[in-house]
């Protein structure tokens, strides 16, 4: 005979899942590894990781567990997920892969907080990862954007140099016909069009609109970006 004490413990599990399906369908679905990397519980991720879980499931969205640490810039797990398996080159419902998701967030890196977490936040790292395993850098989404033009409009300067090293190439362009160059921005977007030319980025390329990246420059007001693309336009000159 079950005792009243279990009785209402086993009531209040069933309305809290009841509670769940009704109000957060998606989180009463969710995949746990997907749990565990959104929340950077990485006590949590250690103990699945183990049992080896089906590192392809996707959300609604179309995203896994490793689209999601790339997008959190959480190094210990983005490197776990590479280790065991996980797709780099698999793509959401948007066309993103990982790459796309990891160049998608700010210049800035965070060391561990201890005891608020163990997980080491970093846009820097997690790209050279994702390089390092082979993926297709150059590959366009949905909207026809390679890593690298979200990494040039983000001003990722040291994530721009990366990509160029593994591969991203400086001319490819958006179905507005932008180079990375045309889209630069960021605190330091000065500086990643430097990155950008010395890698070999055009400056005479036209868009779609006639615009070439000074053009774009001058109409966004950025004195020191027009500066630095028409030092290097003197430069070509002579």
């Amino acid at each position: 005979m079950i005792s009243r004490s279990r009785s209402l413990f086993v009531h209040g599990i069933c309305l809290a899942a009841l509670f769940l399906v009704t109000f957060f369908p998606a989180l009463a679905l969710a995949d746990p590894m997907h749990v565990a990397v959104r929340s950077l519980d990485l006590n949590m991720f250690n103990r699945l990781i183990k049992s080896q879980p089906d590192l392809t499931a996707t959300d609604s969205a179309g995203m896994t567990a490793l689209h999601h640490a790339c997008a959190l810039g959480a190094v210990e797990m983005v490197r776990a997920l590479l280790e065991n398996g996980a797709v780099a080159s698999q793509t959401c419902n948007l066309g993103n892969n990982a790459m796309h998701y990891a160049v998608s967030m700010g210049a800035l890196c965070l060391d561990p907080q201890p005891p608020a977490s163990p997980i080491t936040i970093c846009p820097l790292t997690v790209p050279a990862l994702l390089a390092s395993s082979g993926l297709d850098v150059n590959r366009l989404n949905n909207n026809g954007e390679a890593p690298l033009h979200i990494a040039a409009r983000n001003g990722l300067v040291g994530v721009i140099a990366t990509l160029l090293q593994s591969g991203a190439n400086t001319e490819i362009r958006t179905p507005a016909g932008e180079t990375p160059l045309h889209l630069v921005g960021g605190s330091l977007a000065q500086i990643a069009a430097q990155v950008l030319i010395l890698g070999g980025a055009r400056l005479d390329a036209v868009a779609d609109d006639g615009s070439k990246p000074v053009d774009r420059a001058v109409s966004r007001g950025n004195l020191l970006l027009i500066n630095m693309i028409k030092q290097y336009e003197t430069k070509e000159l002579h």
